[in-house]
């Protein structure tokens, strides 16, 4: 299944609710263009903020190797969760208020294969008693950066942290 998306127009506002995309058919509902955010502080004029959580269930990603190659990279995920917040922190650069995108991704049965179908990622084995098999890597990732018109004055741009486990 492929799935193409689009921001919704700013006239909706935070009316809009998608139902979670999975082969099993869950009825579950996240919300969708929610425009709020996590601070005390109220943001500065022309400043609009857009709260995405996206949850998905084993999808698969094909990332080709070079342009216009039949080899690729596919990665197999149990469950998948982007999502994110704004905050609002002082920063040395400025005397007021910097406002920053927080977005965290958590993959958890991540697994890697090559286009032959050869795994490329490994996992140690299960303790005795734990239930064999499934396993795959868990990614958890956290992606900040500044928004507004003063972020082109704060260093570093982006800040990523990324860690992986099995």
């Amino acid at each position: 299944m492929e799935v193409w998306g689009r921001l919704p127009p700013p006239e909706l506002g935070n009316t809009i609710g998608t139902k979670s995309l999975s082969k099993e058919g869950s009825d579950k509902h996240s919300p969708c263009g929610d425009t709020s955010n996590n601070s005390s502080s109220p943001p500065p004029e022309g400043i609009n903020f857009m709260k995405f959580h996206i949850e998905f269930e084993k999808p698969v990603f094909i990332l080709p190797i070079a342009y216009r190659s039949p080899h690729h990279v596919r990665l197999s995920i149990q469950h998948g969760i982007i999502s994110n917040q704004f905050r609002a922190e002082r920063v040395r650069q400025h005397p007021h208020d910097q406002w920053f995108n927080d977005c965290a991704v958590r993959f958890a049965g991540l697994q890697i294969h090559s286009w032959l179908g050869q795994p490329l990622s490994r996992t140690l084995a299960p303790p005795d008693g734990a239930a064999a098999g499934g396993g795959g890597i868990t990614m958890r990732a956290h992606v900040r950066w500044p928004i507004g018109p003063t972020a082109p004055l704060v260093l570093p741009k982006w800040v990523i942290d990324c860690s992986f486990s099995d």
